[in-house]
């Protein structure tokens, strides 16, 4: 169960991250969001890298489950995300066509 749980935080906490800069930015500084996601994905590139080099497992660690559910997560997480931005995608080209017809919200 642990290492389900691993798991599933690894990925929220990795891609919560990333969520974190996006919300952030993107109102304050639209144009910097590009710049300040590749420097995110490069500082987690290293740092997940330099634990998975220099860490050792802990022995309580169940390999199978921990990539399963590493796996499972990223594939809802990435879902979720996907319903989202097409909801959000929606309702700007609605709007963006309510207003080329001249109606008003």
């Amino acid at each position: 169960m642990a290492s389900v749980l691993l798991g599933a935080g690894l990925v929220t906490a990795v891609l919560g991250v990333s969520l974190l800069v996006v919300r952030l930015l993107s109102r304050a500084a639209p144009t910097a969001v590009a710049p300040a996601l590749a420097t995110t994905y490069l500082m987690k590139a290293f740092v997940l890298g330099w634990v998975l080099l220099n860490v050792p497992s802990p022995g309580w660690l169940e390999t199978w489950w921990f990539a399963g559910s590493v796996l499972v997560s990223l594939a809802a997480w990435l879902t979720v995300q996907g319903v989202v931005a097409a909801r959000a995608a929606r309702a700007a080209g609605a709007a963006a066509a309510d207003a080329r017809e001249g109606r008003s919200p």
